[in-house]
């Protein structure tokens, strides 16, 4: 397809007879070397064009151009192994060797090299750690794979546009490590995987509806759940001191316990007997209905009658809780008690308002690193979709202070992480910097993709130019979960329901069609019983 005009170990400027499309492989064989190489751009220029002064002359320029071949298309090229030494390049390839487009066989043994070079960096890394992601998108007949254990040990980023794939590539990422026996908790912040299906044998979805546990989370940071308004520093205040004290009976022991439970039970029955609503009985209905009790009890013991308006807002805002949601519970089960082999753990945080949702995300990563420490669990690798909500730059929060550290430390005590995100520029710098591998979808804010570049070793011009061309389910993959930055179109994961973007006007049509079959229905019933009342 063209020839060498001029290279270094690092790039390749060939002069092209076709143009070949931006991500797909060249190859060339010269002097004992046999190179692989990507292509990173693509230029065609008219010569003749270049001499036309009036458009009346462009016909005849473009028949001369036919006719002296004077179309010029020049493509660069990166090289990314050589198949003699299994390895990048050391030398440039010589001017004029001849440059064809890569075979299905090229290709194969450029992959199957990626399996041997990872020794050196995972020299326990057998090929059974490798799992298909895809195919090549220039290729589709060569499949691509992915090395587990560069994901677990240096952490991986997702990124990409509403609609681009992400949801997918995660489901067909977890569904096969945990088809290596792989433990995978979700910090699903949108429900989307509480449908999946999964595919591999031998392989388990846990749904786990995130609860708030309020004997577990600090007072000050319930009573900013139950009262988010940031001017009500007086109502929070109170309430903090109320949940204190709940929370000293609930927590009671010993010859203790039987009183504190009384208690309790009496503080329930008196909120009861006040609120009279009818709503389905919970552990966390409980402990809302005691300290709604506990604020009855403040308010009236207390001497200003200023305090008792503060008093009744804070009773209208905990009936409130108490009747519109259910997000509380001192009896939830751990969901890192769940983690094995084969597992994965959903966890939905959808429900929950911010705040709570921060701290339920905080503690899920906190146990998951110290089990991990005290060699209390297998290597884990945690996803947190959408991960901006908690990384945000110049934010500290519970939940990213947690993620931190396990980006930062994680990989000594096997757990990987996996953030997903749709706005990479709201993601902290110093958290997107540690995530050694990348998988880029589509993108179209210039925004976007120049804050992934800048804190990108890997990410070049002429790929992130390729960004917004890419479609659904097709991305580029790099770092060091595979051996050369690759074009892929990801599998397409069957079991994987919400999440897919769903058409308007398949809806509409839908929606129509089964009324006008209502209607119709309806019509038919109203003539027999017309015929019926008839006859009879």
């Amino acid at each position: 397809m063209g020839l060498v005009a001029k290279s270094t170990p690092t790039t390749v400027y060939i002069i092209a007879y076709e143009a070949p499309q931006v991500a797909s492989y060249l190859y060339s064989e010269s002097h004992g070397m046999r190179v692989v190489m990507v292509v990173t751009d693509v230029e065609a220029a008219d010569e003749a064009f270049s001499r036309v002064f009036d458009s009346k002359e462009a016909e005849l320029m473009a028949r001369y151009a036919k006719a002296s071949g004077a179309l010029k298309i020049m493509v660069k090229a990166s090289p990314v192994v050589d198949l003699t030494i299994k390895r990048k390049p050391q030398t440039p390839i010589p001017p004029r060797t001849p440059v064809y487009m890569a075979s299905k066989d090229v290709l194969e043994e450029a992959f199957s090299v990626c399996y041997g070079a990872f020794t050196e960096l995972y020299s326990d890394s057998p090929l059974s750690s490798w799992v298909r992601i895809g195919v090549l998108r220039s290729h589709p007949d060569v499949e691509v794979r992915v090395n587990i254990d560069a994901i677990l040990s240096k952490h991986l980023a997702v990124l990409g546009s509403t609609g681009s794939g992400k949801s997918n590539m995660v489901a067909v990422l977890v569904d096969r490590i945990a088809g290596l026996g792989g433990q995978v908790m979700i910090i699903d912040s949108h429900g989307e995987y509480s449908d999946m299906e999964v595919l591999s044998d031998g392989v388990r979805l846990v749904h786990f509806e995130a609860k708030v546990n309020p004997l577990k989370i600090s007072p000050p940071v319930l009573a900013s759940t139950l009262i988010p308004e940031a001017a009500a520093t007086k109502q929070r205040n109170l309430l903090r001191k109320a949940i204190r004290e709940l929370n000293a009976l609930y927590l009671k022991s010993g010859s203790d316990r039987i009183d504190a439970e009384r208690k309790i039970a009496d503080l329930i029955q008196k909120a009861e007997r006040e609120l009279d609503v009818d709503v389905e009985d919970s552990s966390g209905r409980r402990y809302l209905k005691a300290l709604y009790a506990m604020i009855m009890k403040m308010r009236d013991s207390s001497i200003s009658g200023a305090k008792k308006d503060v008093f009744d807002s804070i009773l209208l805002k905990l009936e409130k809780n108490i009747v519109e949601y259910d997000i509380y519970s001192t009896d939830v089960i751990d969901p890192v008690d769940m983690l094995e082999p084969g597992v994965i753990i959903d966890v939905d945080v959808s429900p929950l308002p911010d705040p709570a949702r921060d701290e339920v995300v905080s503690y899920i990563c906190r146990q998951v690193l110290q089990r991990s420490m005290m060699n209390k669990l297998l290597p884990t690798l945690i996803v947190v979709e959408e991960a901006h909500l908690y990384l945000k730059s110049g934010s500290e929060t519970a939940a990213k202070q947690a993620i931190e550290r396990i980006a930062r430390e994680g990989r000594k005590y096997g757990v990987g992480l996996l953030i997903v995100s749709q706005r990479p520029k709201r993601l902290d710098p110093d958290v997107l910097s540690q995530m050694n591998s990348l998988c880029v979808l589509k993108i179209m804010q210039p925004e976007d993709q120049t804050y992934v570049k800048q804190y990108s070793e890997w990410l070049t011009d002429e790929m992130l130019a390729a960004l917004p061309t890419l479609e659904r389910g097709e991305a580029i993959l790099l770092g060091e979960w595979v051996r050369m930055p690759v074009a892929v179109l990801i599998d397409k994961h069957e079991g994987k329901k919400r999440g897919v973007t769903v058409s308007a006007a398949k809806s509409w049509i839908k929606a129509r069609k089964e009324r006008k079959e209502k209607v119709m229905k309806e019509m038919e019933e109203e003539q027999m019983l017309k015929r019926t009342e008839e006859i009879f």
